[in-house]
């Protein structure tokens, strides 16, 4: 019940990271445009992006969490799992811990999104959807779709904090499990590492999109602010 509890709150989460891919493919596909006919809102634009990236590299950090151990299953080492993955657990959560108290740079990084896309608006005529008209979108309903969008991944602040916060969850929520599957709070079996090994790879299933969607388009932002520049 667990698993299904994390893949469901994942999908809220990749969600808002497809509709920052769309904002991306619309960038690339009107970089020329814009390079062309509105040479000044690059500057904006490009920061707005770098933005939305250290968010992205942020996510991919909570998932790695649970993506980033492995178990020996076999041979002597197994009967050092136990302990080797509490130590895991403790460090992970000073990990998500520390993810958790740098959320306020995060918020600030949203602030700093709405406040670059209040300035490409303001170029391209004051519309709060205007800025993908710099792009060259000419179409009406695609340029509000697109806005809408962008606000719904990264530029309103509690959306970005539940969004942490969901990940961070499900991240816990996994550790506890694989944790609780080696035996009691007190007592851990090697014998039950094969079973904690399969649970911890199923979890890391479910984590590993979202992870690497994050750092791909984390990459693919990094080479368009590069190219705007």
């Amino acid at each position: 019940m667990v698993l299904q509890d994390v893949t469901e709150a994942l999908d809220l989460v990749a969600k808002g990271i497809n509709n920052t891919r769309t904002i991306v493919e619309a960038v690339n596909d009107g970089r020329k445009y814009l390079e062309k006919y509105h040479p000044k809102a690059k500057r904006d634009l490009a920061a707005m992006l770098d933005e939305i990236r250290k968010t992205l590299r942020g996510l991919s950090k909570v998932s790695r969490v649970v993506t980033h151990f492995q178990f020996s299953v076999a041979g002597a080492a197994r009967d050092l799992e136990p302990v080797r993955f509490n130590n895991y657990v403790i460090s992970s959560k000073e990990e998500l811990q520390e993810l958790r108290d740098n959320l306020s740079d995060l918020k600030g990084s949203c602030d700093r999104v709405r406040e670059h896309r209040d300035a490409l608006n303001q170029q391209a005529g004051g519309d709060w959807w205007g800025w993908i008209g710099l792009l060259g979108e000419k179409r009406e309903a695609r340029r509000q779709e697109l806005a809408v969008q962008l606000d719904d991944a990264y530029a309103i602040d509690q959306h970005i904090i539940d969004n942490f916060n969901i990940l961070m969850g499900a991240a816990t929520a996994a550790l506890r499990e694989v944790s609780e599957s080696l035996g009691s709070q007190t007592e851990a079996d090697p014998a039950n590492v094969p079973k904690a090994a399969r649970l911890l790879r199923d979890y890391a299933a479910a984590f590993e999109p979202v992870e690497d969607e994050c750092i791909e388009l984390a990459a693919e932002l990094r080479q368009l602010i590069d190219a705007l520049r």
